[in-house]
C-alpha cells in the first residue's frame, strides 16, 4: 500500500496536469492489481488463503471488490488448552481497520474496504480538472479520503502481521514445550502398568502432528506477501 500512497502524496500536490493524472490513475490500477491478485491468492492445493473456510472459491470480487469469502478466521487446536487464528479472512485484512484509525475531519464514516478506496482515487485522477475549480475540488478531496483510508489499512495490516510473529513466536516456544513434555512422558510410561499404550502413544502423536502442522503454516505465510504489504 506505500507505493499507492506515494503517488497520491503526489497527485494532491495540485500542480500535477490531467495528463499526469492520468498515468498515475494507471499505476494506482496496476497496484490495485496487484493487492487483488494477492487478496485472491491460494496456496499449494488451491485453496483461497484469504477466504476463511469457504476455501474453494475466490474470496473478492475484481470489479467491485466486495468480500464474498467466509466470515470466520481458520483456526486450529496447537495444544491441550490454546487454538490459534492460522489463517484471517479477506475481510479481516482487506476490509477493516483498528480502533484507533486516523477519522474523516467532517465526521462520516471511513471507508474500510481498500479496494473501494483505490477505486475512488483513481476514478478521481482520471476526471480532468484543469480549468475546472469545481471538479479540482471534488478530485482533492476523493485523493484525500483515500490517503486517510490507505493509512488506516496500512496500520491494519501490521497490527494482523504483529499478531501472526507473536503467534509464530508462541509456536516455537510450544514446540520447545512439546520436546520437554516427551521426555517426561517417556519417564512416565516406564513406570505405568495398566495402560492403553495404544490410546497413550496416539494421543502423543496427534499431539506433535497438530503441532508441527502450525508451526509449518506461520512459517510458511511469513513468506507471503501479506508480510510484504507495507514495502
Amino acid at each position: 500500500t506505500q507505493p499507492a500512497q506515494e503517488q497520491l502524496v503526489y497527485a494532491g500536490t495540485g500542480t500535477v496536469s490531467d495528463e499526469d493524472r492520468a498515468s498515475l490513475a494507471t499505476d494506482l490500477q496496476g497496484i490495485r492489481d496487484q493487492l487483488m491478485n494477492l487478496a485472491n491468492s491460494t496456496d499449494g492445493n488451491g485453496r483461497y488463503i484469504f477466504a476463511g473456510y469457504k476455501t474453494e472459491a475466490a474470496p473478492f470480487d475484481q470489479a467491485t471488490g466486495g468480500y464474498h469469502g467466509g466470515e470466520k478466521s481458520v483456526t486450529q487446536q496447537v495444544d491441550s488448552a490454546r487454538t490459534m487464528v492460522i489463517g484471517h479472512t479477506g475481510a479481516q485484512i482487506f476490509n477493516s481497520i483498528t480502533s484507533n484509525a486516523v477519522p474523516e475531519p467532517d465526521g462520516s464514516d471511513s471507508e474500510k474496504n481498500l479496494f473501494v478506496m483505490l477505486d475512488t482515487a483513481i476514478a478521481a485522477l482520471k476526471t480532468p480538472v484543469e480549468g475546472n475549480d469545481v471538479e479540482k475540488e471534488k478530485a482533492a478531496a476523493a485523493i484525500d479520503k483515500t490517503n486517510r483510508g490507505l493509512k488506516n489499512s496500512l496500520n491494519n495490516v501490521l497490527t494482523v502481521r504483529a499478531e501472526l510473529g507473536t503467534q509464530l513466536s508462541e509456536l516455537s516456544t510450544l514446540d520447545s514445550l512439546g520436546s520437554d513434555r516427551a521426555l517426561g512422558q517417556k519417564l512416565q510410561m516406564s513406570n505405568l502398568v495398566d495402560v492403553d499404550w495404544n490410546s497413550v502413544i496416539s494421543s502423543y502423536v496427534m499431539q506433535q502432528a497438530a503441532l508441527q502442522a502450525s508451526y509449518k503454516t506461520f512459517t510458511d505465510m511469513q513468506g507471503m506477501s501479506l508480510f510484504q504489504l507495507n514495502r
